[in-house]
């Protein structure tokens, strides 16, 4: 059953918050302390109001996944699904579509300790500020290297990368181009991120 408005905290701790959403039916990130549902910033119905991702958005997550997996095998680093929030500064938590995490871990703990990439799949209803706000908490994450914003119905992909004089973006498109994952050694082709969707031109 899902919380009511009137009962949601407006400020918490991070450890507050993650004893409370522990207790939650539904996924809630953090943002400035305060805790908001996942779905009122992704993929959220303006008409129906309910939650949900298409079936495009699903299987780009999944191709990634795959394509990383066997990139990734054998190494210090691993690719993890969308539901692991990660802590992107004292008081704000968010929840990636997928991420390259590197380095020991803690099997128990319930956020990402050493992301290094972060994906997220963009949907129609996105909107600019609302792709700002996320990737300011993402941005501030010590550890982050790269950030991937991927659309839905084109080979596009806006990659931040982090360089020593700050974060600079890219746009990579076409099914012929990949995404230069240089701080965990890959190159993520898009003929594979989009593999078994029909494309606009």
């Amino acid at each position: 059953m899902s919380v009511q408005a009137d009962a949601v905290p407006q400020s918490m701790t991070w450890e507050e918050y993650l004893e409370w959403e522990a207790e939650q039916d539904e996924l809630w990130e953090l943002v400035d302390g305060r805790p908001v549902r996942r779905s009122e910033r992704w993929d959220h119905d303006p008409v129906t109001g309910m939650a949900g991702t298409t079936y495009a958005h699903n299987l780009i997550i999944a191709n990634i996944l795959g394509a990383l997996r066997e990139r990734l095998r054998g190494g210090s680093c691993r690719a993890l699904a969308s539901h692991l929030k990660h802590q992107s500064k004292a008081k704000s938590a968010r929840y990636p579509d997928a991420s390259i995490e590197c380095g020991a871990f803690d099997g128990r703990s319930l956020a990402a300790q050493n992301p290094r990439v972060i994906f997220e799949v963009l949907s129609k209803s996105n909107t600019p500020r609302q792709q700002l706000l996320v990737l300011s908490d993402y941005l501030a994450i010590d550890e982050l290297a790269h950030m991937a914003f991927i659309e839905q119905d084109r080979a596009a992909v806006v990659l931040w990368t982090r360089n020593p004089d700050g974060w600079r973006a890219e746009e990579v498109t076409g099914l012929d181009a990949a995404l230069p994952l240089t701080a965990v050694g890959v190159d993520l082709p898009l003929a594979e991120i989009y593999e078994g969707l029909q494309l606009e031109a």
